[in-house]
């Protein structure tokens, strides 16, 4: 059954005082949005239904909200707060805008007017900077690097005699890491200082007979000249003292030869004698007196080719996989703070070196090379590091 006019117009005037009494009420009946629907439904009853729905959208005090239609509940919402003092209204924020400062601050607004004309009073705003923004660090990992590693062969092959290192031992340029059997090497710098003996011997006596053959053709000529010998005996003499001095010159060059053959000699037994190429210290030993080192692997299993690994303590620096997404951000000579897994509380200054020429497409990392500038004894080789990026002016977004 349709409900009548006359209930419905009670209800109005119903509706209508108590908004007058409560304003929480009058608040809380504030038009709502009548969707496009309900009001194409509303055109499409007829009998009492219609009339009634149609009654109550058009009813005086009551204002009627379409679509797209602005109420008054953004002038109504209180403002937020800015820094401790509250705003103006949505209805305001072209004028707030209007307002900013060039330099980041905020600068009172105009007063705003809300609904029914009424005029609300300024408000005080605060005068706050602009924030600025920072880009934070970044980390990347690796570890702990020396540049000069060696480990220590013979340039030649032979039996180890003797080793005169042990693991832990620092050692200078030049000391002896172990010795070789020299014998045959002792025996052929032997043989090579007897036949240089036995050239210069040789190269006396040749000279000692070219002294002998001028005398012989000085009294020749002499003879000559009185006509008591003949050409031919003249020719004879000045042949053999060509000859002679030729073997002259045959026992210098024998000589010659037998003295470098003599220094060839002495440098293979010196190479028997292994030295240490530079000063560092022993990390590793590698061989045992009684085995066979070569600079080749020949012999399988049982031929070595390295007595000791040798570390140049002064030449440790970082080596770190930088992220590709951060590595725009690494430049050399840039200053980074170093901590080691196994002393993070001993920070590590330290500077960018340079960065690799390539990639790992593996990891999308960039391997970055750092110089470590606080020598500490602590830092041993292959030790796990985290190095920290700090954020520099460049990084800052504008």
């Amino acid at each position: 059954m349709a409900p009548q006019a006359s209930d419905i117009a009670d209800k109005l005037d119903h509706l209508k005082n108590v908004q007058a009494i409560d304003p929480a009420r009058q608040k809380a009946a504030r038009p709502r949005r009548i969707p496009p629907a309900i009001l194409f439904l509303a055109g499409g009853l007829t009998g009492g239904a219609g009339v009634a729905l149609a009654f109550l959208l058009a009813a005086p005090g009551l204002p009627m909200v379409t679509p797209g239609a602005a109420t008054d509940d953004a002038a109504a919402t209180p403002a937020p707060l800015v820094g401790g003092s509250r705003t103006d209204t949505a209805a305001d924020a072209p004028a707030q805008a209007n307002a900013a400062a060039p330099d980041g601050r905020v600068r009172p607004a105009a007063p705003a007017t809300t609904g029914a004309g009424f005029s609300a009073p300024p408000l005080a705003t605060a005068s706050i900077p602009a924030p600025t923004l920072q880009a934070a660090g970044f980390s990347a990992s690796g570890f702990v690097v020396a540049r000069r590693k060696a480990t220590v062969s013979a340039q030649i092959t032979g039996q180890i005699v003797r080793i005169e290192v042990e693991e832990g031992e620092r050692v200078a340029a030049g000391d002896v890491i172990a010795r070789l059997d020299a014998q045959a090497a002792d025996a052929e710098v032997a043989r090579m200082t007897a036949e240089l003996a036995a050239a210069r011997a040789d190269r006396a006596a040749a000279d000692s007979q070219i002294d002998e053959a001028e005398r012989a053709l000085a009294r020749t000529q002499a003879l000559i000249e009185r006509a008591f010998a003949t050409e031919a005996l003249l020719i004879e003499r000045r042949t053999r003292l060509a000859r002679l001095r030729a073997e002259s010159r045959q026992a210098d060059a024998r000589v010659q030869a037998t003295k470098a053959g003599l220094a060839t000699a002495r440098v293979r037994r010196d190479q028997h004698i292994i030295r240490a190429p530079f000063a560092g210290v022993v990390v590793e030993k590698n061989a045992q007196p009684g085995e066979i080192i070569s600079p080749v692997s020949a012999g399988g299993g049982f031929t070595r080719t390295g007595i000791c690994t040798l570390i140049d303590m002064a030449s440790l620096e970082l080596e770190v996989d930088v992220n590709e997404s951060f590595i725009a951000r690494v430049r050399p000579g840039q200053q980074v703070r170093a901590e080691l897994n196994a002393y993070p509380d001993t920070p590590i200054a330290g500077r960018v070196v340079a960065k690799l020429a390539t990639a790992d497409r593996n990891k999308a990392t960039v391997r970055t090379r750092i110089a470590i500038l606080d020598e500490d004894e602590n830092i041993l080789p292959e030790m796990a590091v985290t190095v920290f990026f700090p954020a520099t002016r460049d990084d800052t977004p504008g």
